[in-house]
């Protein structure tokens, strides 16, 4: 009789597993946050010198800012990957012969 209700799953996870699509969708949002705030970042500004001439500064401006690039996107990909860890189906049970 124990065997039969050995692969139930409790309130817990029956409920865990209802809100994992809804924290998959925040945490790629986050993810998304982080990449748009890196993309700010390193943006092209404009430089203007005293002749007239305006030229594109390309990529993070100063140290501070390509470390924060750095933290973001690996900040990023921490967050995609917690993603798809809550999207991924639970294992199948092995079966075992005895």
């Amino acid at each position: 009789m124990g065997r039969r209700f050995k692969d139930m799953q409790t309130p817990e996870q029956q409920y865990a597993a209802r809100q994992a699509p809804a924290q998959a969708h925040q945490l790629r949002q986050e993810a998304q946050a982080a990449l748009d705030e890196a993309a700010r970042l390193t943006a092209p500004r404009r430089r203007e010198s005293p002749a007239g001439n305006v030229t594109g500064v390309f990529g993070p401006h100063s140290d501070r800012d390509g470390a924060r690039v750095d933290q973001l996107r690996a900040k990023a990909r921490d967050l995609r990957a917690a993603a798809d860890a809550a999207e991924a189906p639970a294992p199948k049970p092995k079966r075992r012969w005895f």
